[in-house]
Parts: C-alpha cells; sequence; structure tokens
C-alpha cells in the first residue's frame, strides 16, 4: 500500500518509503512483539480468529500512518 501512494519508479531511490517502511516495521514489532509469523502465530492465532489479530494489527499501523500523512482514500 505505501509503495503503491509513494513510489513512482523504484521505491528503493526513495527516502519517504524507506523511512515509513522501517516506522510500519518498528511499530509493528514493538505492538506485536515480533514481525515473524511463526512467533506471532504461537501468541496471537487460534482455531476460531485464525491470524485476525495478526492483519487488523498492521491494517491499523497502516491506517494510522496514511492518515497521519494526509491521505485521504
Amino acid at each position: 500500500v505505501l509503495g503503491r501512494m509513494y513510489v513512482e519508479e523504484r521505491a528503493h531511490e526513495s527516502d519517504r518509503i524507506k523511512n515509513l517502511s522501517t516506522e510500519m516495521f518498528a511499530t509493528y514489532q514493538a505492538r506485536m512483539k515480533s514481525i515473524d509469523c511463526k512467533p506471532l502465530k504461537a501468541m496471537y492465532r487460534n482455531d476460531e480468529i485464525k491470524c485476525q489479530k495478526v492483519i487488523f494489527a498492521a491494517a491499523e499501523i497502516l491506517d494510522d500512518m496514511i492518515a497521519r500523512e494526509g491521505i485521504m482514500y
């Protein structure tokens, strides 16, 4: 999503996308205690909701960042 919003040609040439990506991963790590699937599944997955909490956390962080950046969707 960030790439579609902020990259015109090459993501690796954009400081903005690098900074936003780094921020997103750091925020997710702080909130969920990992960014890797195996530990996330061990901490948050159950048979009823599967991995919804893991996915929703990423969506909430992304939504907050987009709102802060002033992008309307």
